[in-house]
């Protein structure tokens, strides 16, 4: 199990969301591959960030263009 922290490292304007660099959140994953790069944690990710920023990232929100991924554990 791997705890990864997700953030997003551009600012911008998406299907009437605003990202805001800087933004993270940390998610657990059972494997130790970037779940940016795997679909099956993307809703995940978008959902840990609907939660935190009461917000409503779409998932397809959810790529290597504006998040960057970094193991914590």
């Amino acid at each position: 199990m791997a705890l990864w922290k997700i953030t997003s490292k551009v600012n911008a304007v998406k299907k009437g969301q605003q990202l805001v660099k800087g933004m993270s959140v940390e998610i657990p994953t059972m494997g130790t591959s970037n779940p940016l790069g795997l679909v099956k944690y993307h809703q995940q990710i978008a959902d840990a960030f609907n939660a935190k920023y009461a917000m409503h990232l779409d998932v397809f929100f959810v790529t290597g263009s504006y998040f960057e991924c970094e193991r914590i554990d």
